[in-house]
């Protein structure tokens, strides 16, 4: 029997529902952990309660500097907005049950909750304005990255979350307030806020010990670990296309093992605008990349101007036909923060095209179908490096990702998100024999085969391997 019942005569029915959940030596883990907390508040020993900065600091773990938006909101939804905001160990079970164990619908549920009061929109509301999602928003990135981005970033990210809701509710309005439903269908593309709003509760109950599994507080004041940007050479932090929120929402699409050292092998502004140098280091340094590029904007005005690219999982290499796997993804970033997956509808994931007569030479992501379609890409950058193409395809179910279908290119930049590992000696000596491109992802393949899906549209097309 729990403390904090004592002296009640029934338990809360959803606490009962809540303890359902778990073990009874996992309930006995967060009682342990609440009466820890308890010992740091000698005023909630007779009441068997926590004020809200012992709840936060002690029992959750949070930072000294949480945005008071966030600190309010987290703490009115865990209370149930009691006016007393006192919080019993009840109380602390269902939360972690909501974001844990009662499926993905409840956790979803208890996180728009949490983002709507932060943004002053009140916990049992339907739906976030803009003005107001900007807000949470700003607060959720604080706490992540250990800083306020610009609230220029701020607007872009929180534009995206207003225009998925506008699309869930089939409006296509991006001035129609942020929905639950249109929440579901953001954070299923761009998980970065959805995730931190679950890291709230990380250090509570079952799980808290495994300390690889939680975020934590980086030395720099940070509360997730991002990937660190290196080899910028002459670059200056700031003159990178790739801000550090857009690190955080990008490596959030991204699997773990890819989350971690980004090394900036090209960029326009330090290399020069030459795709030979750009496809020489692609070359130099096979591996998954995240390529990046920023527009001229039509009317001349930088401020105006898109910033937008997508992931490549597969190394770059020349190849006649479309090559890459189900994790490549495309997006945009400014003026409005939006992520692409792909849809499965098709599996014309990545081009290279390289000294081409008749077929596009450049860098290329989703592609039409046909023939007679070849050449209209969902982000295509030509061999100069001067112009690109970005129109609606059906591999990934984008919007064009510029503000018109075909643009100037005023910068690009390119990181490599995982170091290759060296080839390994055969039993004989050799150097195991490198494979084509095309081998990649197998297991992919082989499983949409099996559901009676084509996905060897390349088959019987490979590049040249270099001789030994």
């Amino acid at each position: 029997m729990f403390s904090w019942l004592f002296g009640q005569p029934q338990k809360p029915q959803e606490v009962t529902e809540a303890e359902k959940c778990y073990s009874k030596d996992e309930l006995k883990h967060l009682q342990s952990q609440f009466d820890h907390a308890l010992s740091k508040f000698p005023q909630g020993s007779k009441t068997h309660t926590l004020d809200a900065e012992t709840f936060l600091h002690v029992l959750c773990g949070l930072p000294k500097r949480l945005d008071k938006h966030l600190a309010r909101a987290l703490t009115h939804v865990v209370t149930k907005g009691r006016p007393d905001g006192q919080v019993t160990c009840g109380d602390v079970v269902v939360a972690k049950a909501r974001c844990s164990r009662m499926g993905e619908e409840v956790a979803q549920d208890f996180c728009f909750e949490v983002l709507a009061a932060a943004a002053g929109a009140g916990a049992t509301t339907s739906t976030i304005h803009s003005s107001a999602l900007e807000i949470a928003v700003a607060a959720c990135a604080q706490l992540a990255l250990g800083q306020v981005p610009p609230l220029e970033q701020i607007k872009f990210l929180a534009a995206g979350g207003i225009l998925a809701g506008a699309e869930a509710g089939g409006s296509g309005n991006g001035g129609s307030p942020l929905t639950r439903e249109g929440y579901a269908k953001w954070i299923k593309s761009c998980p970065c806020i959805h995730n931190l709003l679950l890291s709230l509760l990380c250090k509570v109950g079952p799980g808290a010990d495994d300390v690889a599994a939680r975020p934590r507080a980086e030395p720099s004041g940070q509360w997730v670990s991002l990937p660190e940007v290196m080899d910028l050479g002459k670059l200056a932090p700031e003159d990178i296309q790739l801000k550090r929120l857009w690190s955080w929402v990008l490596s959030s699409c991204m699997p773990p093992d890819l989350r971690k050292e980004w090394r900036c092998i090209y960029s326009s502004q330090r290399d020069g605008k030459s795709f030979s140098t750009l496809m020489g280091k692609l070359s130099a340094s096979p591996g998954p990349t995240l390529l990046l590029a920023r527009d001229v904007s039509p009317d001349g005005n930088k401020g105006n101007s898109c910033l937008f690219g997508g992931f490549a999982p597969q190394p770059w290499a020349k190849n006649g036909s479309f090559y890459g796997d189900f994790t490549t993804f495309i997006f945009k970033l400014e003026p409005t923060a939006q992520v692409f997956p792909a849809t499965g509808i098709n599996t014309n994931f990545q081009w290279c095209g390289v000294g081409f007569s008749q077929l596009p030479n450049g860098l290329g992501f989703g592609g039409a179908q046909g023939a007679t379609n070849m050449g209209q890409f969902a982000l295509y950058l030509d061999s100069t490096l001067d112009e690109g193409m970005s129109r609606p395809i059906a591999t990934f179910g984008n919007t064009s990702l510029s503000t018109a279908q075909t643009f100037k290119v005023a910068a690009v930049e390119c990181w490599l998100l995982a170091v290759p590992e060296p080839e390994e000696d055969s039993p004989h000596g050799n150097k195991k024999a490198r494979r084509s491109v095309l081998d990649n992802a197998a297991q992919d393949r082989q499983f949409l085969g099996l559901a009676g899906v084509k996905v060897n549209n390349s088959e019987g097309v490979r590049e040249a391997l270099p001789e030994e």
